[in-house]
């Protein structure tokens, strides 16, 4: 049985198709994970002249705290539990429990920055869109329609 997702956008656990069905290797996940990457890089790319700069940088950086946050947070309790009978555990619990607390505060920001981001660059195409088709007829504020005369 095949699995559902696989194209660039997949996260399926497992492959399918020609090797069998057997499990991916660590490197092959490392691939195919790094080509998912750069293809949603490449999209990102794709929507900055509609959606402006400003909105792309800050959905970059948005998610790249979301991503980080979690790390930060496993960092500081491992290294926690490993100096816990010292008074460096304090300073390593307040760094988790600062990524924990940046983490709680960034999530809905960042589910509301993919959703955000796609649907200002989707009005914005579709106004250079219309833009572009109408020609010079119109000012960018006007709805597009032309007056009756006589």
């Amino acid at each position: 049985m095949g699995q559902v997702g696989t194209g660039p956008g997949s996260a399926a656990g497992t492959s399918s198709g020609s090797d069998g069905g057997a499990a991916r290797t660590p490197w092959r996940f490392a691939r195919e994970r790094w080509s998912q990457r750069r293809f949603a890089a490449r999209q990102l790319g794709e929507l900055r002249p509609y959606a402006g700069r400003g909105l792309v940088a800050g959905t970059v950086a948005v998610h790249l705290v979301a991503g980080l946050a979690p790390v930060a947070f496993m960092l500081g309790t491992g290294l926690a539990l490993r100096d816990l009978g010292s008074d460096a555990a304090v300073g390593w619990l307040a760094l988790a429990a600062g990524a924990f607390l940046v983490q709680q505060l960034v999530a809905p920001v960042h589910s509301c920055s993919r959703a955000g981001c796609s649907v200002v660059s989707t009005r914005r195409a579709s106004s250079g869109s219309r833009r572009s088709r109408c020609g010079a007829r119109h000012s960018p504020g006007s709805s597009g329609l032309r007056s009756r005369t006589g």
